[in-house]
């Protein structure tokens, strides 16, 4: 079960210690931390996929102790870009904040192989990107039923800090941030998001 998106590593001593009698016939199968669509538009897969791995197998070429394997898990956090915001933006998995993978053992799993990474010299270098973070707590859901949940209570205390951190911030560049409130009240009511 992973709980954020990258690259994950397990050991050769890991699968033998999960039971694996041929770990050198790894296969990982999942569909990544993506929610059904609830409105059907286009293709929904019927069945788990098959997660390409990378043997590392050291100078003997063979799948042994010391060795391991890596591959790519998508977590229950999903970002995707939006055009007409020209923003990214995340959705959080409504159900679970983990995500799970199955692992078996049989002969002809996919592999990504020296072919699979391109060769020859960069000739793009990359100074500048974009960096996303997202504060999302569930926590309450006003009329207790449904999907809608809310993050902290503004009641008795009536301010937070959440805090965000960004190494070699341009600070020359804007900063996009994104909110989503609601409230209740009789007499009116304000937010105010003020940066530190």
């Amino acid at each position: 079960m992973v709980s954020t998106s990258g690259v994950y590593k397990i050991a050769y001593s890991d699968l033998k210690n999960l039971g694996l009698k041929n770990p050198e016939n790894i296969r990982i199968y999942g569909n990544g931390g993506k929610m059904l669509p609830e409105i059907y538009s286009g293709y929904v897969p019927d069945d788990l996929n098959e997660i390409p791995v990378l043997m590392m197998t050291g100078a003997d070429g063979v799948f042994n102790d010391g060795d391991y394997i890596i591959f790519y898990a998508e977590g229950p956090v999903t970002w995707s870009y939006d055009r007409k915001t020209s923003t990214y933006i995340h959705q959080k998995h409504a159900f679970s904040d983990k995500v799970t993978y199955f692992i078996t053992s049989q002969p002809g799993g996919k592999r990504i192989t020296n072919a699979d990474v391109p060769v020859g010299n960069a000739n793009v270098q990359v100074n500048t990107f974009d960096g996303l973070a997202y504060h999302e707590e569930n926590l309450y859901n006003l009329i207790q039923s449904g999907r809608a949940w809310y993050g902290e209570e503004f009641n008795v205390q009536s301010s937070y800090n959440f805090p965000f951190s960004f190494p070699n911030l341009i600070t020359t560049e804007p900063v996009n941030l994104s909110t989503e409130v609601v409230g209740r009240t009789a007499s009116g009511s304000a937010f105010k998001f003020l940066p530190k």
